[in-house]
C-alpha cells in the first residue's frame, strides 16, 4: 500500500488534494554519508486549503487502511511527451540597419504579438489557447479543493528538470545561472580580478554564483529594485527580492541604489547614476540581468510588452558599462513583437555573438528565455545604436510599466525583413519555442486531468472497503464478546500512526496527543506546517503498524 500511494503521487482526502511522498528519516548520531531509513509516506496539501479545511484524522485511516484492496490504477506511469533539452538557438545579422531617431508611445495590443517578424501568427494563437486551457483547470469548481496540485505534480512528473529547485542554490535563478555557465563557457577567459554588474538581480542568486569562484577573485556590484520604495504608481518590489544579507556584508560586492535610493532602472536619472559610477570605476567585464515581473493587472499573453522598457534599460545599461570583449545576459519573455525583435537584432550588432537559451531549469511551460550575447563591441555603430535606446528610455520618463508599457521598435519592421538571415534564425526560434511550449501545456493539462480523475476513483473505492472493513470488524468483535466474555485477542488490523508536527507563532515546534478511540486504531498526532519559497504546506507523515490489540 505505501508502494501504491506513492506510486500515485496524489490522493483525494476528505475531498482535498494532497501529494504523497516516501518519509524518511536519519538515525540520531548517524553519519552524513548513512542511507536514510523508510518511515511510511508523509502527506501533504496546500496552506490555503488548510484555511478552508483541515484533513481529519479518520479521513486519513479510511483512506489508507481501504488502500489494501485497491488495484494499481491504469495510468499511473506518465508518458513524457518530449525529452528535456537544453534549447539554444544563434542569432546573427549581415549588416548594420537604419535606426528610428523618433520613437513613439504604443499600444500593448495582442496585434503586436500576432503580426510580428515572426510571421507565424497561428502558432502564437496556437499556444494562447493552450494556456486557457491551463487556466480552466483553475476555474473548475470543487471537488476536489486544491485542485492546483494536481497540475504542479503533473508538471514534476513530465518534466522533472523544470522548475527545479537545487541544493547549491538558495533559489531558481542560481541553477539556471549555473547551466547556462556550463553550457556556454560563462567563466572561460575571464580577466583576472574583473567586475560584474548584477543588475535587477535581487535577491542575488547570480552574484552568490560568480562570488562563490574564488579562483576569479571578482569584484561585484548589484541594483535592484528596492521593496517598499516608489510613490503608488510606482512599480513594486516584495521583500523576499531584497538583497541576501551575505551579499551586503560581503568584502567584494557593493550595493547601488541610483540617484533617488529606489534602484528603479526605469527611472532616467537612477540608470544615469549607476552608469557613472561604474565608469568611474573601469567598467565591468559581465553586466548580468535577471529582471523579471508579474502582475495581475497585466492582461494575458502580454506580459512580453509590459515587460519591453525594462529588457532596452537592461539593454542599455549593458553597453553603457561593459569592456570590449565584455559578456551580458539577460532574461526575456517570449520574441514574438517586432520591439523585442529590433532589440536582439541591436544586440547582434553589438557582440561578436548572441545566442537566445530556453534552460532545462527554466519552467518548460513558461515564456521565459535567455540572452547570452558575449564579446562586446564599442565603436561608432554601437554608440549610434546606444543614443537610440537612450531616447526610447527617456521617453519612458520612469513611468511604471502598468502606465506605460510600450514603445514604438527602434527600426521599422519592413526594414528588418530584409535581413533574411536574422528573420529566419529568429522565426526558427519563435517557432521552435512556441510549439515545444503548447506542447508542454497541453502534456500538463491532460496529466493533471488523468492524475484527479486516478485520484477521485481511487479514494471512491478505498473508503468504500474501509467502510465494509469497519463494519465486518464490528461484527465479528461482537460475536467474540459474547462467546468468550473475557478480553480476547482479536484478529490483527491494518492500522496507521499519523504524526503531525505544528509551527507555532514562535516558531517552536508543539505537538498533541490524542487516546485511542473504542473501535478505532491508536494514533499520536500533532499538525505541521513549513516554510517553502515563502509559502506554507501541510501535511502529516503517515506510518504503517503491523498490529494492534484491543
Amino acid at each position: 500500500m505505501l508502494e501504491l500511494s506513492v506510486a500515485m503521487r496524489v490522493a483525494v482526502i476528505d475531498g482535498v488534494c494532497v501529494e504523497v511522498r516516501k518519509h524518511s528519516r536519519k538515525r540520531e548520531g548517524a553519519a552524513k554519508s548513512a542511507v536514510d531509513e523508510p518511515e511510511g509516506v508523509f502527506v501533504a496539501w496546500g496552506h490555503r486549503v488548510a484555511r478552508k479545511v483541515d484533513i481529519s484524522e479518520k479521513g486519513l485511516e479510511s483512506y489508507f487502511n481501504g488502500l489494501s484492496t485497491v488495484p494499481r490504477p491504469a495510468g499511473i506511469d506518465p508518458v513524457r511527451p518530449f525529452d528535456e533539452q537544453l534549447q539554444v538557438f544563434v542569432l546573427s545579422s549581415r549588416g548594420p540597419m537604419l535606426l528610428d531617431t523618433s520613437p513613439r508611445l504604443d499600444k500593448a495590443v495582442m496585434d503586436k504579438m500576432v503580426e510580428g517578424v515572426h510571421g507565424q501568427p497561428d502558432l502564437v494563437q496556437e499556444l494562447w489557447k493552450a494556456k486557457e486551457q491551463l487556466e480552466d483547470l483553475w476555474k473548475k469548481p470543487a471537488p476536489p479543493l486544491g485542485r492546483g496540485l494536481m497540475q504542479r505534480v503533473a508538471r514534476d512528473q513530465l518534466f522533472p528538470y523544470s522548475g527545479k529547485e537545487g541544493e547549491k542554490h538558495e533559489n531558481r535563478a542560481g541553477e539556471k545561472l549555473e547551466e547556462l555557465s556550463q553550457a556556454m563557457g560563462l567563466l572561460e577567459g575571464v580577466p583576472a580580478r574583473a567586475s560584474f554588474l548584477d543588475l535587477c538581480g535581487g535577491p542575488g542568486a547570480w552574484s552568490q554564483f560568480l562570488l562563490s569562484k574564488p579562483e576569479l577573485a571578482m569584484h561585484g556590484f548589484g541594483l535592484t529594485l528596492r521593496s517598499g520604495s516608489g510613490d503608488a504608481d510606482s512599480w513594486k518590489a516584495e521583500e523576499k527580492d531584497d538583497w541576501y544579507s551575505n551579499l551586503l556584508e560581503h568584502p567584494n560586492w557593493t550595493e547601488l541604489w541610483g540617484a533617488d535610493g529606489t534602484g528603479d532602472l526605469l527611472k532616467v536619472r537612477n540608470l544615469n547614476h549607476t552608469v557613472s559610477a561604474l565608469q568611474q570605476h573601469g567598467g565591468v567585464f559581465f553586466c548580468l540581468a535577471d529582471g523579471g515581473f508579474s502582475d495581475r493587472a497585466i492582461p494575458p499573453n502580454l506580459l512580453e510588452l509590459y515587460f519591453y522598457r525594462l529588457l532596452l534599460a537592461e539593454l542599455l545599461t549593458a553597453v553603457s558599462i561593459l569592456q570590449p570583449g565584455g559578456r551580458f545576459v539577460c532574461k526575456l519573455y517570449t520574441a514574438c513583437s517586432d520591439a523585442t525583435a529590433c532589440l536582439l537584432f541591436l544586440a547582434t550588432r553589438m557582440f561578436e555573438k548572441v545566442t537566445v537559451l530556453k534552460p532545462m531549469t527554466s519552467r518548460v511551460a513558461g515564456p521565459e528565455r535567455y540572452l547570452y550575447a558575449s564579446g562586446f563591441r564599442p565603436g561608432v555603430e554601437t554608440e549610434a545604436i546606444r543614443a537610440a535606446l537612450t531616447r526610447s528610455h527617456e521617453l519612458g520618463n520612469g513611468a511604471s510599466p502598468l502606465k506605460v508599457p510600450l514603445i514604438s521598435p527602434l527600426i521599422v519592421p519592413a526594414n528588418l525583413l530584409k535581413d533574411r538571415l536574422f528573420v529566419e534564425q529568429l522565426q526558427t526560434m519563435t517557432s521552435c519555442l512556441c510549439r515545444r511550449q503548447a506542447k508542454a501545456v497541453r502534456a500538463i493539462v491532460r496529466r493533471a486531468d488523468e492524475l484527479e480523475d486516478m485520484a477521485m476513483k481511487t479514494a471512491e473505492i478505498a473508503c468504500n472497503e474501509d467502510a465494509k472493513r469497519a463494519v465486518a470488524a464490528a461484527a465479528t468483535a461482537s460475536l467474540e464478546v459474547a462467546a468468550h466474555h473475557e478480553s480476547a485477542e482479536l484478529t490483527p488490523t491494518l492500522l496507521w500512526s499519523l504524526e503531525r508536527t505544528v509551527q507555532s507563532k514562535d516558531h517552536s515546534t508543539c505537538s498533541q496527543s490524542w487516546q485511542s478511540q473504542p473501535g478505532r486504531p491508536s494514533c499520536r498526532s500533532s499538525y505541521f506546517s513549513s516554510h517553502c519559497r515563502g509559502d506554507r504546506s501541510n501535511g502529516v507523515v503517515v506510518q504503517p503498524i503491523a498490529s494492534h490489540l484491543h
